[in-house]
């Protein structure tokens, strides 16, 4: 499996016995076997750090998992649907 050059990370879980799951970016697949959804998301926000990259703005789930599951702070631009749902956080805190 590869995907088109210049993509960005994006998570592909195929539906075999042995629950492989795939990463593919910019023409390469990374292949690993998950227990559950969150260790697939887990694994897609580890590509993009350990690759270095920005979040596509249409990612912006990702970005919210970044800065309020793992606490990283985030440094790429913020759509005005992720601010106002950060300070919509904000106030329940």
């Amino acid at each position: 499996m590869r995907s088109a050059a210049k993509s960005p990370p994006r998570l592909e879980i195929a539906a075999t016995a042995d629950g492989v799951s795939y990463v593919m970016a910019d023409s390469v697949s990374v292949s690993f076997v998950a227990a559950d959804v969150f260790d697939n998301v887990l694994m897609l926000l580890a590509c993009y750090f350990a690759w270095d990259l920005c979040y596509p703005r249409a990612y912006q789930l990702c970005s919210f998992l970044n800065v309020h599951v793992l606490k990283q702070s985030m440094t790429g631009r913020k759509s005005s649907s992720f601010v106002k749902l950060e300070k919509q956080i904000s106030l329940i805190n």
